[in-house]
Formats: C-alpha cells, sequence, structure tokens
C-alpha cells in the first residue's frame, strides 16, 4: 500500500485485513518520508512534512455496496512533531477517511487470504444498489 499526499510518501510496512464485531477493518503500519516536489500540484504545499512512523486503522463503510461505493475511515498516530523545532512534541494524530480503489490483485497475494475472503474477491457477490429515488415530474 502507498500512501500519497502532497509532498510525502507513505511506504507500508506491514497491513492486515481483519473481519471484526462490526464489519472488516484495515491495520496499517508505515513509513512516511517528505519530499521538495509536490505529488499533486492542486494540493497546497505544506509547510511542516518531515519523515516519521505512523500506525493507522481504517473501517470499510459497508462491503455489500459495489467498490466504487466503498468508503473507509478511521484515525492514525504518527511519531511526527507537532512543534517543528521542539523534538518533546513528537505524536500527531487524528481521523482520515479514504475512497477505495480497486486495482489488479496479486495472484499470490490472493492465495494468503483466507478461504472465505478469497472466494469473496474472486467471486463478489451481488452488489446492493440503493433505492431508486422518485422523480417528479411537472405537468
Amino acid at each position: 500500500m502507498t500512501l500519497i499526499r502532497n509532498q510525502s510518501i507513505g511506504r507500508t510496512h506491514a497491513a492486515t485485513l481483519a473481519r471484526t464485531q462490526t464489519g472488516v477493518r484495515l491495520y496499517v503500519t508505515y513509513y512516511s518520508f517528505s519530499s521538495l516536489q509536490k505529488t499533486i500540484s492542486v494540493i497546497p504545499t505544506v509547510d511542516h512534512g518531515e519523515d516519521h512512523n505512523a500506525a493507522l486503522f481504517l473501517d470499510l463503510n459497508d462491503e455489500s455496496l459495489a467498490p466504487e461505493a466503498w468508503t473507509m475511515t478511521g484515525q492514525y498516530w504518527t511519531t511526527k512533531r507537532r512543534e517543528q523545532n521542539d523534538d518533546t512534541s513528537r505524536g500527531t494524530w487524528g481521523r482520515l477517511e479514504m475512497r477505495f480503489k480497486r486495482r489488479q490483485t496479486a495472484s499470490m497475494a490472493v492465495q494468503q487470504l483466507c478461504p472465505m475472503d478469497r472466494e469473496w474477491l474472486t467471486n463478489p457477490p451481488p452488489h446492493k444498489r440503493p433505492p431508486a429515488q422518485p422523480v417528479e415530474v411537472a405537468p
């Protein structure tokens, strides 16, 4: 997993997908390194970026929806300084939301999944569609 933010890129150390009592949760630890070059030109420049380690979890909103409707929300924690010149201020945290984008799956990764998840990935269930909204037509 690669997290691309303006002027930084996070590379995954470890990630695991787990089924919880409330649904599907993704746990990730990663290392984020800063860059002078902006990744996406339309996003404003960040003036306080620095290299850091981080961890996050993301909960999937509803796996029965079509993948295009998936949203993952959660929390993150980092070793980044809150005050740029104060080494004792390490530790930032917050909430985040991501939209899911399906990529081509690697066959070796699929083989490592438990049978239920492998089946779900290779033969997804029919997607739940939101009910159609009535349309009013003016006379």
